[in-house]
Formats: structure tokens, sequence, C-alpha cells
């Protein structure tokens, strides 16, 4: 069933030109693609040495316990995210053709109030 929802998302990506959507990481992200990760407390992240100009990596996850810890490892970039805890977290990646351009951003997520 996994692979076949996988076939389906891609089929719908190609023809409507948008994101590839996953919920796992890859050893190497892949260019045009949305990583959404959940509940991470830690996550390693390695960018493609290259990709097609204007590409774009979105990795985004809740961290609902403890600090996270985002790297993101290429030939060019080598850069370090840590997000704090109960924040949802997401971190663009674009390829400009020579490098990754990479903007964080993290939202804090207010504490649920019981009666």
């Amino acid at each position: 069933i996994k692979d076949d929802i996988a076939n389906v998302q891609l089929a719908v990506s190609e023809k409507t030109d948008s994101y590839t959507i996953k919920t796992v990481m890859d050893s190497v992200a892949t260019p045009h693609t949305q990583y959404y990760l959940g509940n991470q407390t830690a996550v390693d992240i390695v960018l493609p040495d290259s990709a097609n100009v204007g590409q774009i990596i979105t990795v985004c996850w809740y961290n609902g316990e403890t600090a996270a810890t985002l790297s993101i490892t290429g030939t060019m970039l080598d850069f370090d995210f840590a997000p704090s805890a109960n924040t949802r977290s997401e971190i663009n990646a674009l390829w400009d053709g020579r490098y990754w351009a990479v903007l964080g951003n993290e939202m804090a997520v207010p504490s649920e109030v019981t009666a």
C-alpha cells in the first residue's frame, strides 16, 4: 500500500508540477520534495551536491518535548539549526545553480490549557 501511495503522489506531483511529499527522510534529501517529519528529537539532512536551478527542499516538523538538532551538510553547505522545545520548525533550501540558500523558521506552539 505504501508503494501505491508513493506512486500516486509521484504521479500527481508530476502532473501538477507540485512537490513530492514524504514523511521519512532520504539519505540525501531529494529536490522538489516536502518532508513532514512529525515529532522528531534529532534530524540530520544531507543536501545533494546539485539540482536543477530553482529546486527547493522543504523540511517541516513538530518538536513537542525536547530540543531538536537539524544538521544540513552538502559540498558547499554546512548548516546547523537547533529549534527549541514545543515548536514547529521549517527549513527551506533553494538551489541557485551553485549554492544551497537555506532559510530556517521556528514558531512556538502554545501549551494546551486544561480546565
